[in-house]
Parts: structure tokens; C-alpha cells; sequence
């Protein structure tokens, strides 16, 4: 079991880092440790730790894959106190990063996603896919917009844990993007 840091140095050396901009608090458990058998499990297998302790899940997409972690803490403030600041933090993450481009392809299309904090998502290529227009992009030659949505129109995404990446923007259009690796970060940034 990891402890938390005690001191200074140990804050800035950390065991363990995660990017919040990936990462999400998926679970929270406040069921008391009182549910489980005499080797520390519930009646579903799950361990939980000693005494009164409350738990909270995150999960981290990684090029690897995901990573979750179960983290215990004493009181429901705590609780609150752990799973805000991991919230608050991954906002603040994405804010200051303002945008992630990730290379991909689409449809034998060599492209890049841009997810930006306040224009959305958009698909751009060097190439002119049929019913793209050109644009200038900052200090970049001719790029061709493929599709840009607001968050708003995004419905869902899903990925098959390898490298397809499919984004729903409902009555808009439904897109599949090779993400030429994990699409996991991608998943967790949407």
C-alpha cells in the first residue's frame, strides 16, 4: 500500500504520477469495511480496507491502457476534500493546456484530432478529403477541415482498447479514428 507524502520532498518526488488531464474519480464507496468476511473481502470479492474507511476510484487512460486506483480515506470529508480536488485539478489541467492534438488516421487519411477547450473538436488533414475546405492554421500550410463540432453536439465516444476511437455527434455524423495506438488518453480527455 502507498501512504500519501508527509513532507515536502516527498510531495515533489512522488512514488506514483498520473496526469489529471487523463484522469477521472469514477466510484465512490461509502459502504463500511463491517461488510467484509474475515479475509477482508465482500460478498463480491472486492478488498476494502480496515476499520470505518470510505474509498474513491480513479481511473487514468494511458497509452498502456487504463490504470485504476482505490484510494481509503477516514471521513466523508476527506472523501470530498480527495475526490474535488482531483476534479478541480483536472479542469484546471485541461484550462491551462487549452488544447491536445493527437495524430491519426481517418478513412486512409493521415490527420490530426484537436480537442480544444473552447472551439471543441475538430479533424484536420494535409490532404483534401471530398467535402473539406481549407484553411490557414496559425504558422502551418494549407490544412483541410474534415469536421469541427462544439462539445455540445459530442453524444458519446467508444473505443475497442486498441487503436479505433468512434465519436457520436448524434444526427451530425458518427466518426471511427485510427488512433495509431492506446486510444485510452483520448477517451478519458472527451
Amino acid at each position: 500500500m502507498i501512504q500519501h507524502p508527509t513532507s515536502k520532498e516527498e510531495w515533489a518526488n512522488p512514488v506514483q504520477a498520473h496526469p489529471l488531464i487523463a484522469t477521472r474519480v469514477i466510484q465512490v464507496d461509502l459502504r463500511k469495511s463491517t461488510l467484509n468476511d474475515s479475509n477482508g473481502q465482500n460478498e463480491i470479492g472486492r478488498r476494502y480496507p480496515p476499520g470505518d474507511m470510505v474509498t474513491f476510484v480513479t481511473r487514468t487512460g494511458s497509452k498502456h491502457g487504463v490504470e485504476s486506483h482505490t484510494f481509503a480515506v477516514s471521513t466523508q470529508e476527506d472523501l470530498m476534500t480527495w475526490s474535488n480536488s482531483i476534479i478541480e485539478g483536472a479542469h484546471m489541467a485541461v484550462a491551462a493546456a487549452q488544447e491536445v492534438v493527437i495524430t491519426c488516421r481517418w478513412q486512409n487519411y493521415d490527420c490530426r484530432l484537436t480537442l480544444h477547450y473552447d472551439n471543441g473538436l475538430k479533424l484536420i488533414s494535409r490532404q483534401l478529403p471530398i467535402g473539406s475546405h481549407s484553411t490557414v492554421h496559425g504558422n502551418m500550410a494549407n490544412e483541410h477541415v474534415i469536421w469541427q463540432y462544439q462539445y455540445e453536439r459530442l453524444r458519446s465516444t467508444a473505443d475497442d482498447g486498441k487503436t479505433i476511437l468512434w465519436i457520436d455527434f448524434g444526427p451530425d455524423g458518427e466518426y471511427e479514428l485510427d488512433l495509431l495506438g492506446c486510444p485510452k488518453p483520448v477517451y478519458h480527455s472527451t
